[in-house]
């Protein structure tokens, strides 16, 4: 997969996205990772677990869009059937990077994203257009939120509250499947907390982001209903399992 390339008034200066193409492009995508100033809005849709991040093998927090390969059940033709797209996904093909770790970010794009139609990046005058503008307010948030979420994710592994689960599928026409490699919180290593660890989770407002995750594991039945109404064959059971 080519770099993304540095955005230039010159060389993009006529040309174009196609939000849509963002949506399509994540049909097939199973997960995407998200920061902790998301988690209300994502938790109201996803079940929200961890995954290990290819590039680094990190944990970190995803909403969960299937349990199958290629089934991703909130992106519908033309849309989205959620209250809240994840910025992983709103923002492609733009990205915020930069070539040396002193150096202010800069705002890249993922040329196979480019488009003759569709969202302008620049205005006939060669300014930034609002919609650019807008992509870039977009990920320097998501940037911003790195350092918190990264600390989150941290606090729950020292505490020993991460542990893996599997997703064991069970299709109506009898085939059986496990989706691995996902990791949630552990409710009864919550509970058992001593009392000045569960202080210091809630003083470092980790607390409820972590109840959060726990509790969207209830929009499982909501990811099972929604791949019935799509896709075959359909789920008769989907139960999740968490290592104790």
């Amino acid at each position: 997969m080519p770099a993304p390339t540095l955005i230039d008034r010159h060389r993009h200066r006529d040309t174009r996205v196609d939000p849509a193409a963002a949506l399509a492009r994540a049909a097939t995508v199973l997960h995407a990772p998200i920061g902790l100033s998301e988690f209300a809005p994502a938790a109201a849709n996803y079940p929200l677990v961890f995954v290990k991040c290819e590039e680094t093998g990190r944990l970190g927090p995803a909403c969960l869009f299937g349990v199958r390969d290629g089934c991703n059940v909130f992106a519908v033709p033309g849309g989205w059937n959620a209250t809240y797209l994840p910025v992983a996904v709103l923002a492609w093909p733009f990205a915020l990077a930069r070539e040396h770790a002193d150096e202010t970010p800069s705002l890249c794009v993922d040329e196979e994203g480019l488009a003759e139609s569709g969202q302008a990046l620049f205005t006939p005058a060669g300014a930034e257009s609002p919609y650019l503008l807008r992509m870039k307010e977009t990920l320097a948030r998501a940037l911003t939120d790195r350092p918190a979420t990264e600390a989150f994710t941290q606090a729950l592994l020292e505490h020993g509250l991460i542990r893996p689960i599997t997703l064991d599928v069970y299709g109506e026409d009898g085939a059986e499947a496990a989706v691995e490699g996902l990791y949630g919180i552990s409710p009864p290593r919550l509970r058992a907390l001593p009392d000045a660890a569960v202080l210091a989770l809630h003083r470092a407002d980790h607390l409820l982001a972590a109840q959060a995750v726990v509790l969207s594991l209830g929009q499982l039945n909501r990811v099972q209903q929604m791949h019935n109404q799509r896709f075959q064959p359909r789920i008769r059971r989907l139960d999740a399992q968490m290592e104790l």
